[in-house]
């Protein structure tokens, strides 16, 4: 399986990346509603990127109240690094998840196989704040066109993955 890393340029070019666990993690929340909610709340929305991050590297919080619509904030910790960022927001969503905490609902859930074997904190990451077309009163985010693109394994295959949405909505 091909795995994602993410990286911010004023940060670092590695602050997240995926594993075969966060992979099958996220293919989960596909298939499981009830894990969906228990993880995220009531509301759907798109799955999230499920991405382990070392806390020695940076503290990440998700503020105000580590939810979905949370800011992701970063302090990078290196002792190195010659300009710190420090409480950085570049507007990603997410909410973070200590490794015991999704060890917990995991197991709870019925999917004690599912638990990651790198015990590292988990960002479930939701995508950029203003990362959108709007049209009307809707806002089309591109993680929620990927989703639905990616969606059928037939639309997935016949397309490059490099798409634009200009502002009257059309997929370029």
């Amino acid at each position: 399986a091909l795995a994602i890393t993410m990286g911010i340029t004023e940060l670092g070019m590695n602050l997240f990346h995926e594993s075969e666990d966060t992979i099958k993690i996220r293919k989960l929340l596909v298939k499981d509603k009830s894990l969906y909610k228990a993880l995220f709340g009531d509301e759907q929305k798109l799955i999230p990127l499920i991405m382990h991050y070392y806390p020695n590297r940076m503290f990440l919080e998700s503020v105000p109240n580590n939810s979905p619509d949370s800011d992701l904030v970063f302090s990078m910790l290196s002792p190195a690094i010659k300009t710190p960022l420090i409480r950085y927001s570049p507007g990603d969503c997410g909410k973070i998840f200590q490794y015991n905490e999704i060890k917990k609902i995991l197991t709870e859930k019925g999917y004690p196989d599912f638990v990651p074997k790198l015990k590292l904190p988990i960002v479930a990451l939701f995508g950029r704040r203003n990362n959108f077309v709007k049209i009307g009163n809707i806002k089309f985010f591109s993680e929620e066109v990927s989703e639905i693109l990616y969606a059928d394994f037939d639309v997935a295959k016949s397309i490059t993955g490099n798409f634009v949405i200009n502002k009257s909505g059309l997929i370029e």
